[in-house]
């Protein structure tokens, strides 16, 4: 059975005759059902075939078809005006099995916006809302609350304050909660980020299953950041090096975390270069300096001898940084003497006089001869912190 309207521009008159003909074919009943909506509904039946109702319009111009369902109810809020009902007549007496209700949404008194909810039967259970959209256009997956975000998802009542102003998608859940990205096998699954109309920028997340390895990087060039704290930046991966987050402010391991081994091509520290300066000895007018590429752990300090040096003499090396690069104890300090422009006598002797967190002295003594006049004498210390 069917109902077709077809002609655009019906008079009064002949929208009354066609409605009392549509009449003819409906009949009222109060459902008994607490399931479907309680009052009085019109049901069509046809016998054997489908029942439709079709509304046409002339198709011209701006003009669209309209079908449209009204409340007559008192103004406000969270009020359902309207509800379109599937069921099935066979289904235990007509329950009904899916629905959309249609609410008033807002606080504007004659002006509110609107509001859809749907709702389907589980099975052997009762009608359920499964989702919303809201007069603000959010979107929830799920029932009982009112959406925080563009898209929400809910499962249960979170214990923490949703950030709504952050974020555009919301999965919550009183367990756990998550979200599944799922691809074929030998096939890569991914999360990109990136702006709108751009090629080659940004970064992704993905999951090659070929070679079961998780991917996080820029898609063409920058670094990637991480965060801790009130979201300050602790380290940062370049396409050069692995950096933290500020100078001299984070940790590798810890007292009672510690990396069992360290593999590295070579030994690079990043202590800064101490200072050195002659303490006594070496005659008159010796300088003392530091070799490049030296630090505060190791290096070699260049001693260039006076006029009429005598046999002995003291350099102290100043750490640049208190001893920052060594921890807060005092360092062990071995020292070697190596030839400069002049050897060391033999019979040479050395040994540490002083040393503390921020520097230490060396003192020297030529056993069988003085040192050479303006000359250069070289000795490598390594420091050591404990």
């Amino acid at each position: 059975m069917s109902f077709d309207i077809t002609k655009p521009s019906m008079t009064q008159a002949n929208w009354a005759a066609a409605l009392g003909s549509i009449r003819e074919n409906f009949r009222a009943q109060v459902q008994s059902d607490s399931d479907i909506w309680s009052g009085q509904n019109l049901s069509a039946y046809g016998a054997s075939t489908a029942t439709t109702f079709t509304l046409y319009g002339s198709g011209g111009g701006t003009a669209y078809e309209t079908f449209e369902i009204g409340s007559n109810r008192s103004d406000a809020d969270a009020l359902r005006a309207a509800a379109i009902v599937g069921f099935a007549n066979a289904n235990s007496s007509g329950r009904a099995i899916a629905a959309i209700d249609i609410y008033t949404d807002g606080a504007t008194a004659n002006n509110r916006g609107g509001q859809m909810r749907f709702l389907t039967r589980a099975n052997a259970g009762s009608m359920t809302e499964r989702g919303r959209i809201t007069q603000g256009g959010l979107w929830l997956i799920g029932a009982g609350v009112t959406p925080v975000t563009l898209a929400h998802v809910y499962k249960g009542a979170a214990s923490a304050t949703l950030n709504s102003s952050l974020v555009q998608l919301t999965v919550e859940n009183n367990a756990d909660a998550g979200i599944e990205i799922a691809c074929p096998n030998a096939n890569i699954g991914r999360l990109l980020f990136t702006t709108p109309g751009t090629s080659g920028a940004g970064a992704v997340v993905r999951w090659d299953y070929t070679n079961t390895l998780m991917d996080i990087g820029t898609i063409s060039s920058g670094s990637i950041r991480f965060m801790a704290g009130s979201f300050a930046e602790t380290a940062r991966v370049t396409t050069a090096a692995i950096l933290p987050g500020s100078d001299n402010a984070f940790d590798f391991g810890s007292t009672t975390k510690r990396w069992r081994n360290v593999y590295a091509g070579r030994m690079v520290t990043g202590a800064a270069t101490p200072t050195t300066s002659v303490q006594a000895g070496f005659g008159t007018g010796p300088s003392a300096a530091v070799d490049t590429g030296s630090s505060d752990l190791a290096g070699i300090i260049t001693v260039t001898t006076g006029t009429t040096p005598g046999a002995t003499g003291t350099i102290r090396v100043t750490f640049s940084t208190g001893n920052g690069a060594l921890g807060t104890n005092t360092p062990c300090v071995t020292i070697t003497p190596l030839d400069g422009a002049a050897a060391w006598d033999t019979g040479v002797t050395w040994k540490l006089t002083a040393c503390s967190t921020t520097s230490f002295d060396v003192a020297w003594k030529n056993a069988a001869t003085n040192f050479t006049a303006s000359t250069t004498y070289k000795f490598a210390y390594c420091a050591i912190g404990k």
